[in-house]
């Protein structure tokens, strides 16, 4: 990936926050449909293409950001790299779990989910575009 465009990676997570604050504010939300691998999440059907689909949608800019780190190291780095950030992740998870389904936090982002995340996706991206130097700041 050329180096000038690195800081604007970020400008796709801002825009696909703003496309999902646009069809959550015209009620557009496609997240009711009734699949055979969902599981119900605090009472809320999860579609396992959903996960899949916003794991690679969020993801995708870190393909440019670790692959120079990972042809720069031995292969034995790499598994060790890859088993930590497994186990991170699955801290993560388990913490964001118990969090969410807190019953006051869980009521907050229950009521407040279609605004929260594009909020939080677009402020992140905001940040990694001035921090980068994307604007020229």
């Amino acid at each position: 990936m050329p180096e000038h465009s690195c800081p604007r990676q970020p400008s796709r997570t801002s825009v696909s926050s703003l496309w999902a604050a646009w069809q959550a504010w015209r009620g557009d939300d496609d997240d009711d449909d009734d699949d055979d691998d969902e599981a119900k999440v605090a009472g809320k059907k999860v579609g396992v293409w959903t996960v899949a689909g916003v794991t690679l949608a969020n993801g995708g800019d870190n393909i440019g950001v670790y692959t120079p780190v990972f042809l720069s190291v031995e292969p034995l780095a790499v598994v060790a790299y890859c088993i930590v950030f497994l186990a991170l992740v699955a801290v993560l998870v388990a913490l964001a779990k118990f969090v969410a389904t807190l019953p006051p936090i869980a009521e907050v982002l229950e009521r407040w989910e279609h605004i929260l995340f594009p909020i939080v996706l677009i402020g992140l991206g905001i940040v990694i575009l001035v921090s980068g130097g994307a604007f020229g700041l």
